[in-house]
């Protein structure tokens, strides 16, 4: 298998420090440069398209929430698996934070159905990389790495997790909700949200719109299922084949 590609958004380009003016990253999707802080002929100026609407992809990319504590057997673990080949059978590719758990359990599923990954890490974290991960985008503190894997997704799944994940979903949906990002799918998959989802409903202060931007499903085949009907995606399984797909 070969090794991720490993650039940092923020600081060394073939090992030499860039300028913090600059910030200028080596940073690399599909073989297309991108720079993390600075506008590169006009991608950047957008700060919230998705890395496919700015020119750095031509298949829809999926952010994938979850726990890092799963292992393999786990049913979490097997479930997010097979929530990553799903992803990459209906012709998405997939972005995760990048470690272990259940981002590497989607990483693994999707680069096994032919998925690009992009995996967002984080220098206040040391574990490493997971080996799924094509392209890696090392980010220097939580914003950056919100920034990636919110802001540059075409759609979002969340999986098991605990607070970091609550986190990023309750992040995502505020974006979401108050229209800083364009309208984009979050897919809530099994009953630890639905669980959430009724404890939201009785006690947050509603505003207008609050909980449009979740879909509540109950497996990983449902979520890819309502993502695949959400995009037109060229040589993709939908509907049926999806459930019917031997992993």
């Amino acid at each position: 298998m070969k090794k991720s590609r490993s650039v940092n958004s923020i600081a060394k380009t073939n090992g030499t420090s860039a300028a913090k003016t600059n910030a200028i990253s080596a940073a690399k999707i599909n073989g297309t440069a991108i720079n993390h802080r600075a506008a590169v002929n006009g991608i950047e100026r957008h700060a919230h398209r998705s890395l496919r609407t700015a020119g750095l992809g031509t298949r829809p990319i999926i952010t994938v929430f979850g726990s890092s504590q799963p292992r393999r057997g786990d049913q979490l673990y097997e479930a997010s698996v097979e929530m990553g080949a799903l992803l990459g059978r209906a012709g998405f590719d997939v972005m995760t934070g990048g470690y272990k758990g259940v981002m590497e359990a989607v990483s693994r599923g999707a680069h096994g159905s032919g998925a690009h990954v992009v995996g967002i890490t984080m220098g206040r974290f040391e574990d490493r990389v997971n080996r799924y991960v094509k392209d890696e985008i090392h980010t220097a503190n939580f914003y950056e790495r919100f920034h990636w894997l919110v802001d540059r997704a075409d759609g979002y799944v969340a999986m098991g997790g605990g607070i970091g994940t609550l986190a990023e979903v309750t992040f995502t949906w505020q974006e979401l909700q108050l229209g800083m990002v364009p309208k984009r799918p979050l897919v809530l998959v099994g009953p630890i949200w639905r669980a959430l989802f009724k404890a939201f409903t009785a006690h947050l202060i509603r505003t207008e719109g609050i909980f449009e931007p979740m879909k509540l499903v109950d497996s990983p085949a449902d979520a890819a299922e309502y993502l695949a009907g959400r995009f037109t995606i060229e040589g993709g399984e939908k509907g049926e084949l999806l459930k019917n797909a031997k992993l």
